[in-house]
């Protein structure tokens, strides 16, 4: 699941149920979410997101995405 915010180019992306969670900066401008009660990772955020390098930011992720389908669904 995923929720892209236009007017502040914020991409949500969420691989579990959106739990109440804490965020970890893990490079400037990405945000991981991580379950408070089971620590583990549920998310991330990414900041700026049609200004950044996809590749780049596909490798960094813990998890995989596919950011050729989030973009064929929020670009006009």
């Amino acid at each position: 699941m995923y929720d892209y915010d236009r007017k502040y180019d914020i991409l949500n992306i969420f691989i579990d149920k959106p739990d109440p969670a804490v965020s970890e900066e893990i490079y400037y401008g990405v945000y991981l979410f991580i379950d408070e009660l089971t620590d583990t990772i549920i998310g991330a955020s990414i900041m700026d997101y049609s200004k950044r390098d996809k590749e780049y930011i596909r490798k960094i992720l813990p998890f995989d995405i596919d950011f050729n389908y989030i973009n064929s669904k929020i670009i006009n």
